[in-house]
């Protein structure tokens, strides 16, 4: 049984998000894709309901996770990653340092293995993410279009992910950081309408 969900589901009155905690509690081992994905979603609606001391609990579990190829596991532990650094970016220009550690941890990820093949398929993905080819705006517009808002939230919660991708790993000449800072902020205030 893990304590941290237990901890944190003490700390809050949402009863999905007690469920989802406790549900964790049980469920929830580092190695496995779903379980993953459910902790990121659980602190990703804690971060934006509010809950930022919770969800920087749970990254910690994340946090430890090392890199060992897999990128359906470490797309989970990332995207925890890109939002403590956000968090961090926010409070105080003082967390420079461990946002750069992470971003270092991150960075690393793209030089993994010995397979040539891997690593140049890695940096043209890295390439075209940081120009912003992977932003969701169709998805969205779509979903608004259709009235359909648990579809945008999802969207928008990706886009949101992805934007932290192009700002804290330096922008391109497409997409620059002072642009993805600009929707981020935007989207992050549209999220928590939504949610």
């Amino acid at each position: 049984m893990n304590e941290t969900f237990i901890k944190v589901a003490h700390n809050l009155t949402d009863k999905k998000l007690i469920r989802t905690a406790n549900s964790l509690s049980k469920k929830y081992k580092p190695t496995v894709e779903r379980e993953l994905e459910r902790t990121n979603d659980l602190l990703t609606k804690l971060y934006f309901k509010g809950h930022t001391a919770e969800a920087l609990e749970i990254i910690k579990l994340l946090e430890i996770i090392e890199f060992n190829g897999d990128q359906r596991i470490w797309e989970w532990v990332q995207m925890s990653l890109f939002l403590k650094c956000w968090i961090l970016s926010c409070k105080s220009t003082q967390n420079n340092d461990e946002i750069q550690n992470i971003v270092n941890k991150i960075n690393e990820t793209y030089n993994f293995g010995t397979n040539d093949l891997v690593k140049k398929v890695n940096k043209n993905v890295r390439a075209r993410k940081l120009r912003g080819e992977h932003l969701r705006f169709d998805d969205i517009k779509t979903a608004q279009e259709s009235g359909d808002i648990q579809q945008e939230l999802q969207y928008r919660i990706f886009y949101f992910y992805d934007l932290l991708y192009i700002y804290f790993l330096g922008g391109s000449n497409e997409f620059t950081t002072d642009k993805a800072l600009k929707a981020l902020k935007e989207n992050e205030t549209i999220i928590r309408g939504l949610i």
